[in-house]
């Protein structure tokens, strides 16, 4: 039978939620200040604290930059720098501490460059729209990168096949990224057994070979 653990003091807890939330310790300073505060509202204030911390972005976005892939080079044979990768990576850090909603962040993953303007709200300034225009277009190329990373075979001699194991990646980071669903099985399978799968899987290569990246290390 497990046992509920006891409640834990007051330094343990603030260690635990602090590693948990930011990947780092609390310092003396914090730990002193939390056991002090006999506030009923205390444990409220840390957690917003925490949550409000630019590392906890940094702690969490890894997460998904692994789900993406994330790497400095392409890997393989040639492991060629990817100079600008750095702007997706911060792209991620940044939506998580901004709390960007879920819905908006994967659209901007898999098709930043292709969503439209979103609607003027009354009463903002020209000067004020547009300046909001040019930081949203700046987020949404940079979290294009989602597709445009990852490990690429950029010495193979066919360009077809090249391009092709290209969307093959970018199909399976994205069924088992934002849509966690394993796209090895239709991949391997016979199109009669599931044709749906199938059909779901053409029209995704469809779709990136047409909107493909030709700059892969952009």
């Amino acid at each position: 039978m497990v046992k509920v653990a006891p409640t834990a003091d007051r330094r343990s807890f603030l260690r635990r939620l602090t590693y948990n939330l930011t990947g780092l310790p609390p310092t003396p300073a914090e730990l002193r200040d939390f056991e002090a505060d006999r506030s009923p509202v205390a444990f409220d204030r840390v957690v917003d604290r925490l949550l409000s911390s630019a590392r906890y972005g940094e702690r969490w976005g890894r997460h998904w930059l692994d789900i993406s892939r994330y790497a400095d080079s392409n890997g393989l044979d040639e492991n060629r720098a990817y100079v600008n990768a750095f702007h997706f990576r911060d792209y991620v850090i940044d939506a998580f501490n901004r709390d960007i909603p879920f819905d908006e962040f994967i659209r901007s993953l898999i098709a930043g460059d292709l969503l439209p303007e979103p609607e003027r709200p009354r009463g903002i300034s020209d000067g004020d729209w547009q300046g909001h225009l040019a930081s949203l277009t700046a987020d949404r190329i940079r979290a294009t990168g989602f597709l445009s990373l990852g490990p690429k075979g950029l010495r193979e001699v066919d360009p077809v096949k090249m391009e092709m194991d290209i969307i093959d990646d970018q199909i399976s980071t994205v069924g088992e990224g934002p849509a966690g669903a394993d796209t090895g099985m239709c991949k391997v399978s016979r199109p009669q057994v599931r044709p749906d799968h199938h059909g779901g899987l053409l029209r995704a290569g469809r779709h990136l070979q047409e909107h493909s990246d030709d700059e892969p290390d952009r």
